[in-house]
């Protein structure tokens, strides 16, 4: 859930988001809805395409997740 806040706040769909990262939309859209456990490698994949379009993803003490899309 927390992957698709992120796309969405990014103005991006699983296709965009997909693309820049190299991976497959069908294995973002099972990552997304958690039916893919993704690999460490994939994982990183994403996390380096969100910070450098500036997103924060976090869990605060009571374990809710947030998202923050910065400025580019």
């Amino acid at each position: 859930m927390v992957l698709k806040l992120a796309r969405a706040g990014m103005g991006w769909s699983q296709v965009d988001l997909a693309k820049v990262a190299r991976l497959s939309p069908r294995t973002l859209r099972g990552i997304e809805n958690g039916e893919v456990d993704p690999r460490c490698s994939t994982f990183e994949k994403l996390r380096n395409v969100l910070k450098h379009h500036h997103v924060a993803i976090w869990k605060d003490d009571n374990g809710r997740l947030g998202v923050v899309v910065g400025r580019s």
